[in-house]
């Protein structure tokens, strides 16, 4: 993945090598999914989803009364 991005924002998760989406959602799974993958050993991180970084459909997300995110792991190390 390349680790490039543009000059206004920082890089996120997936621009960043060694992250994986794993999960998209609110709470309170959110943090259930948080813990779980911490328990066996990986490192998280939490980001605003994106729909209009997305491919495929995104209405549901688009359309929830709550804003989603996304859950990205990588082992530590």
């Amino acid at each position: 993945m390349s680790t490039k991005s543009a000059p206004d924002r920082a890089p996120v998760a997936p621009e960043i090598e060694g992250w994986e989406a794993k999960y998209i959602g609110d709470e309170p799974r959110l943090s259930e999914q948080v813990e779980l993958f911490q328990e066996i050993g990986f490192e998280t991180r939490i980001e605003p989803f994106d729909p209009e970084r997305s491919e495929g459909c995104t209405k549901c997300f688009k359309d929830s009364p709550t804003p989603m995110m996304v859950l990205y792991v990588r082992k530590m190390v």
